[in-house]
């Protein structure tokens, strides 16, 4: 049936206020991983630690108990789900991105007192970022001078470091989004390589992963439709596309931890190099 229908939010006051909530300090991630001494941030990460994890890629890989670099007949995209905002922020100690063997990856990202967690950037009722006290500054603004809305804290650096590899130093925003690019290049250019079907990705449409029918690398008319989903994923271009869904469904992975996000693209786009036709070249990992 199409046809438009009642948008019920589950998110009631009882949600956050009741007695089981009011007790809870830990959160158990969807990988098993137990975090602790969480606070009332606990309430949040409950949901924003997201429901697939990286475990789900290793076992439909180890199901399919094919090659690395062969196609898992009718695998679709794996992905942690949306708004993985504590997973994203708590980085290899939560393990929850695709993480390469031999890599190393930063933890839970500390940006400085008192920012660092959840509910002491956002007012839990309103979801917006807190305003300073006793102002109607918005709380970056104290050390981020030129911030005073939302899109301002896209412009915010990180460090004066060209990440993305495209020869300018930008915001540490466009410096992952050009990285998760580059990333969706090298997607593109394994599965024409490896899998013989062509690949493009759409976030706003699910399933996400669509078949390049026309082999122009981009979302035309008709492709970002379920029949014409993409399930010719390997082990390789699964673990890959699994940290672009990573990366993608959490907006605002560069405030929570640009660092974790960036070294999980850098060793995808690494690993798939060998049959892309885009190497690492130029790209800098944190």
């Amino acid at each position: 049936m199409d046809a438009p229908g009642e948008i019920i939010d589950p998110i009631t006051c009882a949600t956050c206020h009741n007695d089981a909530a009011d007790k809870l300090t830990s959160v158990t991630l969807p990988n098993g991983k137990e975090i602790t001494d969480l606070g009332n941030s606990a309430i949040c990460m409950t949901c924003h630690s997201g429901m697939g994890s990286a475990d789900a890629v290793d076992a439909a890989i180890t199901s399919a108990g094919v090659g690395e670099d062969d196609v898992i007949e009718g695998q679709a995209l794996l992905g942690v789900h949306y708004l993985a905002a504590a997973s994203v922020q708590l980085g290899a100690d939560g393990g929850m991105g695709y993480q390469y063997e031999g890599k190393s990856y930063v933890g839970t990202f500390k940006h400085a007192d008192p920012v660092n967690s959840c509910t002491e950037c956002h007012d839990p009722h309103s979801l917006h970022t807190k305003e300073v006290e006793g102002s109607d500054a918005n709380l970056c603004s104290t050390c981020h001078s030129d911030v005073q809305s939302y899109q301002d804290y896209k412009k915010i650096t990180m460090s004066k470091v060209d990440y993305d590899g495209d020869g300018t130093t930008e915001s540490t925003y466009d410096e992952i989004e050009g990285m998760r690019q580059v990333l969706i290049k090298a997607l593109q250019g394994y599965a024409n390589a490896k899998s013989g079907v062509g690949f493009i990705f759409e976030p706003k449409v699910y399933p996400y992963a669509f078949i390049d029918t026309n082999g122009d690398s981009e979302i035309s008319e008709g492709e970002a439709a379920f029949p014409n989903q993409f399930k010719a994923f390997t082990p390789r271009m699964l673990k890959a596309a699994y940290n672009l869904m990573f990366v993608t469904k959490e907006p605002a992975a560069y405030v929570h931890n640009a660092e974790y996000v960036l070294q999980l693209m850098y060793d995808s786009i690494e690993d798939l190099s060998e049959f892309s036709g885009v190497s690492t070249e130029g790209l800098v990992r944190p």
